[in-house]
């Protein structure tokens, strides 16, 4: 069982119908994950993280672990990705004894450098731009409610990030309605949002207020401060303050479901009441983290979708 050096760094280097393949494969391994107990068996892979994680790591290193695969991982918080040596050096010494890069980066751009110059398949972990492994994830939590992805309307509410961006990336290939709703010009660059919405039939929307928002089936938030930021400023938390998820913008938004990638900042971007109630999400976007993963590097050297 061969690499076929499928990257996935933005999640857009799959199709709509590869996506739904990953989808379907992740149902087979919740349903019966036995019949794939040995099949990283032989596979080394090597984690690169200059940011702190506990959700991405322990996904990534028990999901391998359990398909017969062994991980080893690098602290790279305090030396960073290219500061000791060459990033061309880094990635040719990497394919000598490793089989998949999974690297979480300060800056997108280091990803790019690590695909350049490395044979081996490069998994986005996370950086400054995407995190399209946690959006991958998502879209398989609503996959186990509802299979007709057509039939869903997301909306994503506060601060634009990159959580954001690949939630953006995955509903354009799946033609989910999606509403992005945050402050006026906090959000992404006209040629991005022209891209999506074309590709999406028009069903993605840009909002600036959470009082356009007026009905979907998911609200789905992150933290408003990304990790890496500067602290936010009494202004932008003042701004921010109204796009706060609570149980009255729940009710009257009529929102079936509540998303949040987490680590979540209780009482600021949603409150206690939303992330421990009924419709909360939460922990089963934590456990398909480790589902999706596993269906995604075992597609990259089985080559049965990739």
């Amino acid at each position: 069982m061969g690499s076929h050096q499928q990257n996935f760094i933005t999640g857009s280097e799959l199709s709509g119908q590869q996506l739904v393949e990953l989808l379907n494969l992740s149902k087979k391994l919740v349903a019966r994950p036995e019949d794939y107990r040995h099949a990283l068996r032989n596979k080394h892979f090597v984690m690169l993280f200059e940011k702190p994680s506990l959700r991405t790591r322990a996904s990534f290193e028990v999901g391998i672990e359990k398909m017969g695969g062994k991980v080893h991982f690098y602290d790279m918080q305090h030396s960073k990705i290219g500061q000791r040596e060459p990033i061309v050096d880094l990635a040719q010494n990497l394919q000598q004894w490793y089989d998949a890069v999974i690297a979480r980066v300060d800056e997108h751009q280091t990803l790019r450098e690590i695909q350049t110059y490395c044979e081996l398949p490069v998994i986005n972990a996370l950086c400054d731009q995407f995190h399209p492994c946690q959006a991958l994830a998502d879209i398989f939590t609503l996959f186990e409610i509802n299979e007709q992805l057509e039939d869903w309307h997301i909306a994503y509410v506060g601060d634009a990030n990159n959580v954001t961006r690949s939630l953006l990336v995955c509903a354009s290939l799946l033609n989910i309605e999606i509403s992005v709703v945050t402050p006026k010009g906090n959000s992404f660059s006209n040629e991005e949002k022209n891209s999506w919405s074309e590709k999406n039939k028009g069903r993605i929307h840009f909002l600036s207020s959470a009082e356009q928002l007026e009905k979907c089936h998911v609200i789905y938030t992150d933290v408003w401060q990304s990790m890496g930021q500067q602290k936010l400023t009494e202004e932008a938390l003042l701004e921010l303050s109204s796009f706060q998820v609570n149980d009255s913008f729940m009710q009257r938004t009529k929102a079936r479901y509540f998303m949040h990638c987490q680590p979540v900042h209780r009482g600021q971007e949603v409150t206690s009441e939303v992330c421990d109630g009924k419709q909360s999400l939460m922990y089963q976007q934590s456990r398909n983290r480790m589902i999706a993963q596993q269906a995604l590097i075992y597609s990259t050297f089985s080559g049965l979708i990739l």
